[in-house]
C-alpha cells in the first residue's frame, strides 16, 4: 500500500529561510548552529505530537471496532473480542447449509455455503465482513484464464485493484489482524532434500483434489471460493477468488465455502463473457489501450450488488 510524502510544514520553511539568511548574511556560525538545534527540535517535538496523535485514534478505532464486534456477536452467535479473537467453540457445531450467503451480481445469483468446521476462521472473517456489507458494489478486479487456472477475484473494497482490504479485525497498519490458513488438519512434513512432503492431512479433501506430495501442487475444484493471500503464510485478509474451472494451485490457499450447483449458470456467463486484459497506454497517442491477457483485469465489470445470509443455528 503507497504511503503519502509528508510535504515540509509552514513554520519548517520559515525557519529554513531564517537559517540561510543568517548564514550568508556572515552571522556567526556558533548561532547558525543553535537555529540549527532550534530546528531540529521543532521537528522532534512535531514528531512525538504526529506519533501521539496516532497511537490515540488507534486506542479510540480499536475501542469503536470491538462494539462493532459485540453487537455482531449477538447476531452471529460468538463470543469473540480482540483480546480473544478466536472462534467461538461452539461455531464448528453448526453445518455448512446453515450458513449461506447470497449475493446478487450483475451476472446473476451466487449462493455460497460456508464450511465453518473446515475453516472457522475464514468463516467468522468473511461473515463480519458480509454483515457490515463492504462487499455491496465491489468489483472483480482480476481474472485468469489459463490451462490450468480460471478464476475471479474480488475482496478488496478499500481500493478496489488487488492492493487493498481488510480483515474484519483491522485496527491499523501495524495491527492488521491477519486471516490464518486453515486448509490443513495436519501439516505435512517437508523433505527439502528429495522435495517431498509426508503426512499431510487437509481439514477437507474434497475442497482439495488429487494433491501431489511431490510438487505440493493441488486441484481446486470448479465452484469453490477460496481466500487469497501473499506469499507468506497466515496472510489473509478479505480478497477472495472463486474458481469457474478445475483449477491447480500450490496447496496454500483455504477454501472456506462452495458455490451451490443452481449458481454454476452465473459462473458460467462470466466465463464466457468476461476476458482479463492488460491496461496500458498507447506510447505515440498516450491514448489508453487494452490487449488479450492471460492473467489481468476483467474487460467487463463483474459487481456484487448487494449480499445477505442466513444463520439458521442448528447442531448437528
Amino acid at each position: 500500500m503507497s504511503k503519502n510524502i509528508e510535504q515540509p510544514t509552514a513554520t519548517n520553511k520559515i525557519v529554513a529561510l531564517v537559517i540561510a539568511i543568517v548564514a550568508m548574511a556572515g552571522i556567526p556560525a556558533a548561532l547558525v548552529y543553535t537555529l540549527q538545534q532550534a530546528h531540529s527540535s521543532t521537528d522532534t517535538q512535531q514528531a512525538i505530537r504526529e506519533e501521539e496523535d496516532k497511537k490515540k485514534k488507534e486506542i479510540e478505532f480499536e475501542i469503536t471496532l470491538n462494539k462493532k464486534i459485540a453487537e455482531e456477536n449477538t447476531k452471529l452467535g460468538y463470543s469473540t473480542s480482540l483480546k480473544a479473537s478466536t472462534p467461538d467453540e461452539n461455531f464448528g457445531k453448526y453445518t455448512m447449509e446453515h450458513w449461506t450467503v447470497n449475493w446478487q451480481t450483475n451476472y446473476g445469483s451466487l449462493k455460497i455455503h460456508l464450511h465453518a468446521q473446515d475453516a472457522p476462521k475464514t468463516v467468522e472473517n468473511f461473515l463480519r465482513l458480509n454483515l457490515r456489507k463492504v462487499y455491496d458494489q465491489s468489483v472483480m478486479h482480476r481474472m485468469v484464464k489459463s490451462e490450468n487456472m480460471t478464476v475471479i477475484q474480488g475482496g478488496d473494497f478499500t481500493q478496489r485493484n488487488g492492493q487493498g482490504g481488510e480483515s474484519a479485525f483491522y485496527i491499523s497498519d501495524t495491527k492488521t489482524n491477519l486471516i490464518p490458513d486453515e486448509l490443513w488438519k495436519k501439516t505435512p512434513v517437508i523433505n527439502s532434500e528429495v522435495g517431498t512432503a509426508t503426512g499431510g492431512e487437509f481439514r477437507n479433501p474434497k475442497f482439495y483434489t488429487n494433491y501431489d506430495a511431490k510438487t505440493g501442487l493441488v486441484t481446486y475444484p470448479k465452484g469453490l471460493i477460496i481466500m487469497a493471500k501473499t506469499s507468506q503464510p497466515d496472510s489473509a485478509s478479505s480478497q477472495f477468488f472463486i474458481t469457474l474451472k478445475d483449477t491447480i494451485l500450490p496447496a496454500q490457499y483455504t477454501a472456506f465455502g462452495r458455490i451451490d450447483a443452481s449458481s454454476f449458470s452465473t459462473l458460467d456467463k462470466i466465463t464466457t463473457d468476461v476476458e482479463p486484459v492488460k491496461k496500458d497506454f498507447d506510447a505515440e497517442t498516450g491514448e489508453p489501450t487494452t490487449a488479450k491477457t492471460e492473467d489481468g483485469q476483467p474487460n467487463k465489470d463483474i459487481v456484487i450488488e448487494s449480499s445477505s445470509f442466513s444463520m439458521e443455528h442448528q447442531t448437528k
